[in-house]
């Protein structure tokens, strides 16, 4: 069998995109619910574990759910793991080659203020605690060492961290749990990374016996004024013909500090010491500092490192060895004295105190030593900073959903909830459509007569130049004026819709895109179903639609399997009769009564509710019947509320009868008919048939109050 992997890049994109997807204009809908309104149980044992069965994780949620509410684009956030900075605690520095990164704490967040910052951990001094806080109001990046935005921030405990994001309190206490924090995007820091720069090559191994080092100051007289490319060391320096070769002398401190050369020569001049000669790390730089060293100067010499790549690096990467004379002069570290820039591969070697070949590689025996292994640890593409959440491993996706109280009256805010989850692209049942004539500005009913059964769109249309031309029971439509070029604004599958000019209002159609003839003529996917030569074209693009369970009147339809995006005053169209409307209401359930309401899907209630004469006070949790008796029901539910003339049920079994009376086992109320007059009822909001439950939890229940809202963080882990 083929041995597989799944990249937690690849996971992370993913997880992007349906993040994406809840703001996208043809977005996806995400509802976060909460139900089980009779779960008991006071610890975390005594929940029921959920199970992936069709009626468990589709049947049962349903039937159980009490509200949901709309996640926004604002509500969801990618997260990665959390760890807080602790003092003492090794962590883990970045290494591409390291497979199990992920597992481990190679990035801390930091609270400072009102804030918290995230770090990455670049280097980890060789695998020492950690001990001083990295801490954002002392990071002072140098930009004459590294280029903006790929600064790093050392710690005096000899940890490199790598800025990453800021996240604000309020983001902070929204998308985060005891585990994970959110990503937060900084501009900043990506706009600023740099592809391929390598900020760390590592010691995997530091060899010993490099003696070619040196730290001194110079004296006036070590410096010929007439000649900048040699240098005269101290009598303390070895007079071994280039045993300084192959190295780098660095300026640490006074005049010039900060720039360094290449060392490719160095020889003993009886009577006047040891000489140095310097040269430009690359044809590109000069053989001469820029600013002379002067008595004030202080420098290191120290082995040269050399980055080794195929070539496909637009700056070139230089780094010299750090020598620990207390450890036999091995290699402690390597200190990168420019990252380079655009590398995909690379290697790394410590060049010994040899005269430099053309390619300066040579080696030589002038300094013999165990040689150390170094490697250079590639950045993740783009560079550090650049895409945080791939960087730090986000697989991870947190929904915050605060329900508030009764949601403006959509369920009553009391009783408990031991479930909730988030369910993806619902379909509405029972959603009142009142709608007004195109052709008559605010004259109720439409141009047209919708039907029971018809698909129902609403669109968004944009005009097109030109008026067209059109024949019935022909595809064909024409440009009368040629202002517009077809083959460049129209694409194959795109909606259309016509509507005749100064005739009937009833010639209208809508269908999509076939093929393209020519920059003045395009083909549909049905005939049209009128003749005209002044027709005005739109391209058109369907933000909502549902299916016509019963047209009440002239100027009312309900509609099932309806999505959550008609809005009121847009036009809506039928997909057979072509009848057109100007949406001037919508409802749901009759929930607000009114023709003008504005009902905006942002939450649902999915209990049964049942209006009536009520005799008595129904019991919250206690079991209702319709029968006989509570042992031969005709249908049965659970009380989640009830006031003196409704109640909202859960768990309904068998058809609620508006004919017959509802009883209470606990209290024996009653809830009956009002004379002659059936009580009303109303099944929940959603088709439940319809819509994906992607995420179920069970949890110890919470209880309700009008006084409270409550907060669910779910958080989907891959």
């Amino acid at each position: 069998m083929p041995k597989q992997i799944v990249p937690n890049e690849f996971k992370t994109h993913m997880l992007r995109q349906l993040t994406e997807s809840i703001t996208e204009a043809a977005n996806t809908s995400y509802y976060a619910f909460i139900g089980d309104h009779v779960a008991d149980g006071s610890t975390l044992e005594d929940v029921t574990q959920p199970v992936a069965s069709y009626r468990k994780l589709v049947v049962d949620p349903f039937r159980n759910m009490i509200l949901g509410k709309k996640i926004s684009g604002s509500d969801v956030r990618l997260v990665v793991k959390r760890y807080d900075w602790t003092a003492n605690t090794v962590y883990a520095m970045y290494d591409d080659d390291d497979s199990g990164l992920d597992t481990k704490k190679y990035f801390v967040v930091v609270d400072e203020i009102a804030f918290k910052h995230v770090y990455k951990c670049l280097y980890n001094n060789g695998g020492a605690p950690s001990t001083a806080k990295p801490l954002f109001s002392d990071a002072s990046y140098d930009p004459n060492l590294f280029e903006s935005g790929d600064d790093y921030y050392e710690t005096s405990d000899g940890y490199i961290w790598k800025y990453m994001y800021t996240i604000d309190s309020d983001t902070f206490k929204k998308f985060s749990a005891q585990e994970f924090m959110p990503v937060v995007a900084n501009t900043v820091i990506t706009d600023n990374s740099i592809n391929g720069s390598i900020t760390i090559t590592k010691v995997d191994g530091g060899g010993k016996n490099y003696n070619n080092y040196l730290s001194s100051q110079f004296n006036q007289s070590d410096i010929q004024v007439s000649n900048t490319t040699t240098y005269l060391l101290p009598s303390s320096a070895s007079t071994v013909t280039n045993f300084y070769a192959n190295t780098i002398i660095h300026l640490t401190g006074g005049t010039g500090a900060g720039q360094f050369k290449r060392v490719v020569n160095s020889t003993s001049i009886p009577g006047t010491g040891i000489r140095i000669t310097i040269a430009g790390v690359d044809a590109s730089d000069p053989n001469t500092f820029a600013t002379t060293p002067d008595e004030t100067t202080t420098y290191d010499i120290s082995p040269q490192i050399v980055i080794s790549s195929t070539g496909e690096q637009t700056v070139n990467a230089f780094a010299r060895a750090i020598v620990n004379a207390n450890a036999s002069n091995s290699i402690h570290r390597v200190e990168m004295l420019n990252p380079g820039k655009d590398y995909t591969y690379a290697t790394a070697s410590v060049l010994k105190g040899v005269p430099a070949d053309a390619d300066n590689r040579n080696a030589g025996a002038l300094v013999v030593p165990t040689e150390a292994a170094v490697r250079p640890i590639l950045p993740p593409s783009g560079g550090h900073g650049f895409n945080a959440a791939a960087e730090l491993a986000a697989t991870a996706i947190c929904f915050t959903t605060t329900f508030y109280r009764s949601e403006s009256n959509t369920v009553s805010a009391e009783n408990t909830f031991g479930t909730f989850g988030v369910i993806r692209d619902p379909l509405f049942a029972n959603i009142e459509i009142n709608h007004q004539k195109l052709s008559i500005d605010n004259t109720s009913g439409s141009d047209g007569s919708f039907i029971k059964g018809e698909q129902v769109y609403q669109l968004k249309n944009i005009k097109m130049n030109g008026n067209v031309s059109v024949t019935s029971s022909n595809a064909t439509v024409t440009n009368q004026s040629n202002v517009i070029d077809y083959t460049t604004s129209l694409t194959v599958g795109d909606y259309v819709y016509l509507s005749a000019i100064e005739e009937d209002p009833t010639y209208n159609f809508i269908t999509t895109v076939a093929s393209i003839t020519n920059t003045t003529s395009f083909e549909l996917a049905d005939a049209i179903n009128f003749t005209s030569s002044n027709v005005e074209l739109s391209h058109s693009r369907i933000t909502a639609n549902g299916i016509i369970n019963d047209v009440h009147s002239s100027s009312k339809i309900y509609l099932r399997n309806c999505d959550d995006g008609f809005l009121k005053g847009r036009m809506i169209i039928g997909a057979n009769t072509y009848a057109v409307a100007n949406v001037s209401g919508i409802d749901v359930n009759e929930r607000f009564g009114t023709d003008t309401s504005s009902y905006n899907f942002e939450a649902y209630n999915q209990m049964t509710r049942c209006f009536g004469n009520i005799t008595g006070t129904f019991q919250n949790d206690e079991t209702v019947y319709q029968g006989d008796s509570i042992q031969n029901p005709v249908a049965t539910a659970r009380v989640h509320s009830s006031n003196s003339s409704s109640i909202s049920l859960t768990l309904v079994t068998g058809q609620l009868n508006t004919n017959a009376s509802i009883k209470g086992v606990s209290s024996d109320a009653i809830l009956a008919n009002a004379g002659s007059v059936k009580f009303t009822k109303y099944e929940g909001d959603l088709d439940p048939t319809r819509g994906k439950i992607i995420y179920l939890q069970n949890d110890v229940p919470v209880e309700r109050f009008e006084s409270q809202s409550e907060d669910v963080r779910i958080i989907l882990e891959f």
